[in-house]
């Protein structure tokens, strides 16, 4: 589950899910899996920024081991709005785990 519940670029709360991984060319030409881990697992909070560190959106995904919602929200921000970081919230924090 990935849940975008506040957009910063335009100033108001939103409430969408994103429900699959969002694909690159070459990924949808090969019919790749685009499931994400839902399931029974806990929930963090995130944040997107774009590559000028402006924050863009903040939601909650569900926290899998792999980081497979991490992923498929920041891609989801990328294609959207041409965000490259993700943080995640860990003890009170702000951190960025992947990219």
């Amino acid at each position: 589950m990935i849940r975008v519940t506040f957009d910063h670029f335009e100033d108001r709360e939103v409430d969408f899910t994103i429900e699959s991984m969002p694909q690159y060319g070459i990924e949808k030409v090969l019919g790749l899996d685009d499931s994400i881990p839902n399931g029974n697992l806990p929930t963090v909070k995130f944040k997107l920024f774009d590559d000028d560190g402006s924050l863009m959106y903040e939601g909650e995904l569900s926290d899998d081991d792999e980081c497979e919602n991490q992923s498929a929200a920041l891609r989801w921000g990328e294609s959207d709005s041409g965000c490259t970081t993700i943080k995640v919230l860990r003890n009170g924090r702000y951190l960025q785990e992947i990219g």
